[in-house]
């Protein structure tokens, strides 16, 4: 699930940069005439909980996400969830922006 979750995350993101998604400090509803407003979280099936989830999942790197399966595959067992979110934590302590 947690691969899926960072594509998901991934997407949206490409999604915020190409105008197709609504950004929090661009309400949908100051668009130019003949533009089409961009989409909201609600609009596509998700709440901002689960966007934000998805975000933080995209922060992942190919490596750390490699890592963390072999060391599932290792272990015999499933890769979760929490052990993606781990390595976001400690990215984010890392770069200062989470306090321990």
């Amino acid at each position: 699930m947690a691969p899926a979750e960072r594509r998901i995350g991934q997407e949206l993101i490409e999604a915020q940069k190409r105008g197709e998604l609504a950004r929090r400090d661009h309400h949908p509803g100051s668009v130019p005439s003949g533009d089409t407003a961009p989409a909201t979280h609600e609009e596509i099936g998700i709440t901002r909980k689960q966007a934000h989830e998805f975000r933080q999942m995209a922060e992942v790197s190919d490596d750390d996400v490699d890592e963390t399966m072999a060391e599932a595959r290792g272990a015999g067992k499933p890769a979760r969830k929490a052990a993606f979110k781990r390595k976001v934590i400690a990215k984010a302590q890392g770069r200062g922006l989470m306090a321990c």
